[in-house]
């Protein structure tokens, strides 16, 4: 996904992301990807995008590890 969100921003990646993720693997490989393309030289510009991701109620791991991690201090 970071390579085609790449390629559609003509290398050139916008500044937000918003993703809508399950368990976060998909933020890690977009972030991967912009890493690798980066490497590469491929991108006008360098800095990561800022990402953000949102999860539905019904599946929310990164959310409920986030609260039980904190709940229990």
């Amino acid at each position: 996904m970071g390579f085609e969100l790449a390629e559609a921003f003509r290398w050139e990646l916008p500044e937000v992301i918003v993703y809508p993720t399950g368990g976060g693997t998909g933020l890690v490989g977009m972030w991967k990807a912009f890493d690798e393309l980066e490497r590469l030289g491929w991108l006008k510009r360098t800095g990561r995008p800022r990402l953000v991701s949102v999860q539905a109620d019904g599946c929310a791991p990164i959310v409920k590890a986030f609260e039980k991690r904190f709940s229990n201090q």
